[in-house]
């Protein structure tokens, strides 16, 4: 995962909080963490756009943030739907403006 990546290039020292908003996807992040003998890291089941950074005493101390927003999925989509949705291409070309406006409002936030 990016994040083991991570905490591999921090030589797994100093501290590295990954956010995951979905509880499966959290799940899966940890297992894969610890799989892969991550010990820098604390993983939180949150959303990080909600989280109170200057209350929080350990996020108040942070000095980097990387963050690796959803992608838009119109790469491959965008194949999937040429071969598969054809014939409604007008709905797939709507359904690839719809995921690039909520992306672009996500980049917004962030």
């Amino acid at each position: 995962s990016k994040t083991s990546q991570l905490a591999d290039l921090m030589r797994n020292t100093g501290s590295l909080i990954a956010f995951e908003r979905d509880p499966k996807r959290c799940t899966t992040l940890v297992d894969l963490t610890t799989r892969n003998g991550v010990k820098n890291i604390s993983v939180r089941n949150e959303n990080f756009l909600d989280v109170k950074w200057s209350t929080d005493r350990l996020l108040a101390k942070t000095k980097y943030i990387l963050v690796d927003p959803s992608c838009s999925g119109t790469g491959i989509q965008s194949r999937v739907d040429d071969v598969l949705l054809s014939h409604l291409k007008t709905d797939g070309d709507k359904q690839v403006a719809a995921r690039l406006r909520s992306l672009a409002g996500f980049q917004f936030k962030i």
